[in-house]
């Protein structure tokens, strides 16, 4: 998927919840290539301004979040068959494979799952995140580089969308 077409879904979202929508980031800086959500929360709130929720490996959280009435944006280290490290991927909850997104990493239960499990509105919750290399999630090793800079490109496109759709 082009930059272009990754803005305009995300503005879509936002648009189709009237700005009302927290950013959800998963993942933790400790274990290599699930740092996505942390370089994602970093950036969006040091560089950009944006606020945003840094949820460590407790995706239950996003219940919670719709339950308040808000949509998400749930930023997170995704594994996907066949998809190069560094991608960046971008479902709505209801077209993700239960199996292709498993959590690669210390999550108890995938984002999809805890959406489609506990019934909430899964177009209330759009999967962003970055395409990892299995072998590079561990205990104690720093994200590869394809990660950390599509990590910080994907924030810049998630800002540039709010900005477009919030502040225009």
């Amino acid at each position: 998927m082009k930059f272009e077409e990754l803005i305009r879904t995300i503005e879509d979202f936002i648009r189709k919840s009237a700005c009302n929508v927290k950013i959800a980031c998963f993942g933790s800086p400790i274990h290599g290539d699930d740092a996505v959500g942390w370089i994602v929360y970093n950036t969006l709130k040091n560089v950009y301004n944006i606020p945003a929720d840094f949820m460590g490996n407790d995706t239950w959280r996003i219940v919670s979040l719709v339950l308040q009435g808000y949509s998400v944006i749930a930023v997170d280290a995704v594994y996907l068959s066949g998809s190069k490290p560094g991608s960046i991927i971008l479902t709505q909850i209801k077209e993700a494979n239960f199996e292709s997104d498993i959590a690669v990493t210390s999550h108890t239960s995938s984002i999809s799952n805890v959406v489609l499990e506990t019934g909430i509105d899964p177009e209330k919750v759009l999967l962003v995140g970055v395409a990892v290399n299995t072998q590079h999630v561990g205990l104690m090793k720093k994200p590869s580089k394809e990660v950390v800079e599509s990590s910080k490109i994907l924030a810049q496109l998630i800002y540039e969308a709010f900005k477009n759709v919030c502040d225009g």
